[in-house]
């Protein structure tokens, strides 16, 4: 019996023939598809951000600074009254009218068709 021995060769592999070099290009093709749809979800969220600044600096002072204090600073309610030395109430009161304010400037730029709200 004579066993004739033939030379194997990668490709002869059909996983690797059908993955291959052009599952590097679908991969790639992948990874740019994914990386162009963060960016554009980065960039919304900064536009986002630069929108809530510019109505933040329509806002008082004291509004101003309990919205940060609570909600980029992580300070609790309670936190916030003690070192602003007002009571939690009155801490409330501008707290209520810093969410209503901002209320205010979304609706209105929804309305002017500035903003879609989703």
């Amino acid at each position: 019996m004579t066993f004739f021995i033939t030379p194997f060769h990668y490709t002869d592999c059909f996983s690797v023939r059908q993955i291959g070099y052009g599952g590097t290009i679908a991969y790639r093709s992948a990874i740019t598809d994914q990386a162009r749809e963060l960016y554009a979800w980065i960039r919304k969220l900064k536009i986002e951000a630069e929108r809530l600044d510019k109505y933040m600096d329509l806002l008082s002072k004291d509004e101003v600074m309990v919205l940060r204090m609570y909600h980029f600073e992580g300070c609790t309610w309670k936190d916030i009254a003690k070192k602003c030395h007002m009571s939690v109430r009155t801490m409330m009161r501008i707290r209520e009218a810093a969410y209503h304010a901002l209320e205010e400037c979304y609706l209105n730029a929804q309305a002017f068709g500035i903003l879609a709200i989703e």
